[in-house]
């Protein structure tokens, strides 16, 4: 059972305010993102619970996201910077500010150089300079108006593009359970500074980790509470595991890399944690062994490049949409559809023929080495009817699934 605060202990007169915000939709139809919604969303029922559970009712989280219909719940540059300003009127120097950004960001536009947060507004591919200050959030914008509040802890995070740039703008015994409570208290009444992780350096990219359906840095910070990992947790006598915030933001920094590693994504994403010198951490919120799994976090994926289906160099039967549609609802597997290679993850193609409304479609199960060179691992053939292509592509998905799973635990049980 979820107890919450130990009865008798009370609450220190501090308080959460946090944002969180998730730009998946833009402007346009090229330059949309299937993860920042969701990961916002995600991150704030995490910090729901977990710090509901260390200051009881004294949270206020906002959440602002493309899934949003209502228009003060949207992402746009307007209501983040009214956030900013209520927060402003109502957080006393004891307080702790969290902001959480996912989307595209950018470093640079002509002449016009920093951070900047696209803000869903914004069509990425077609912004200018002009336009930049109207539909995005700079560094600046962060700098100054996060100065203007007084809460002396503050924590940024920001799973974009070239997030790192917003760095030189913003920073810098054994006990009862009631007694690890009483220290996490002390610890937030006392703690002061900034803290901020980047999901990338100021010149590289944030992988959008669809194979784990959230940006790679947001998956890491969400594993650490899902799965009470005591590697980004703090662990008390008790057994509770406690969100110091120094070791959850220093942990998902690292963790980025070895996820890569374990999903077979190559390039580079190199987060960044910076903090203010005087900074002194602090907790943010309490899990327990109770509460594992909370989340709902899925287990990294496998990714597969949908290649080409053809018939003669056609596709007549329209198989490559039948076996699009089928693969985007897969569980299993995580399938990438604008991409034509990428080192360590698989391919699927087909050549097909058919009489009547017969087809028999040739699969041929690829995979690309380190280099990006592509390797057939199997071939094998299915046969269907073009009258039911709702069938057809959930039988090709099933076949490539059990393939690929095969595959993976073969992997796995190597030495």
């Amino acid at each position: 059972m979820d107890i919450g605060v130990p009865a008798g202990l009370k609450v220190p007169e501090v308080k959460l305010y946090a944002l969180f915000c998730g730009v998946s939709d833009y402007v346009g139809e090229s330059d949309d993102l299937g993860a920042p919604a969701t990961d916002a969303q995600k991150l704030e029922e995490a910090i729901k619970k977990t710090a509901g559970k260390l200051l009881d009712s004294r949270i206020e989280t906002t959440l602002l996201t493309t899934k949003s219909t209502s228009p003060d719940q949207r992402p746009t540059r307007a209501n983040i910077m009214k956030w900013l300003a209520d927060t402003q009127q109502k957080a006393t120097s004891s307080d702790i500010v969290l902001i959480f950004f996912a989307g595209h960001g950018i470093d640079k536009l002509g002449a016009k150089s920093g951070y900047f947060f696209l803000t869903s507004e914004s069509q990425p591919s077609e912004i200018t300079e002009a336009s930049l200050a109207s539909m995005s959030i700079s560094g600046e914008d962060l700098k100054t108006m996060l100065g203007k509040i007084s809460a002396s802890k503050q924590v940024v995070v920001l799973d974009t593009c070239h997030s790192g740039a917003a760095g030189t703008d913003l920073v810098g015994e054994s006990r009862s359970v009631s007694g690890d409570y009483a220290r996490a208290f002390e610890a937030i009444k006392d703690a002061t500074g900034t803290w901020m992780l980047a999901g990338s350096a100021a010149d590289q990219r944030s992988y959008e980790s669809v194979n784990v359906d959230h940006g790679m840095l947001t998956y890491a910070l969400l594993e650490a509470i899902d799965r009470g990992n005591a590697a980004g947790l703090r662990q008390a006598p008790s057994g509770e595991l406690f969100v110091d915030v120094e070791r959850w933001l220093q942990y998902a920094a690292a963790r980025v890399e070895s996820l890569k590693n374990e999903v077979g994504l190559a390039g580079l994403q190199r987060p960044e944690f910076k903090r203010s010198k005087a900074a002194t951490t602090f907790d943010l919120g309490v899990m327990d062994e109770s509460n594992r799994g909370f989340l709902g976090l899925k287990a990294p994926k496998p990714v597969v490049i949908l290649g080409s289906f053809q018939m003669e160099e056609e596709d007549p039967a329209g198989i490559e949409d039948v076996v699009k549609a089928s693969f985007k609802d897969s569980t299993k597997i995580k399938a990438w559809f604008d991409a034509s290679k990428h080192p360590n993850v698989y391919r699927v193609a087909g050549n097909y023929t058919t009489s009547g409304d017969s087809i028999e479609i040739k699969i041929f199960l690829q995979k690309f080495d380190s280099t990006g060179q592509r390797k057939t691992l199997e071939t094998f053939t299915i046969k269907g009817t073009t009258k039911s292509p709702g069938a057809l592509g959930s039988t090709v998905l099933s076949e490539v699934e059990k393939r690929i799973m095969a595959l993976e635990e073969a992997k796995s049980a190597t030495p």
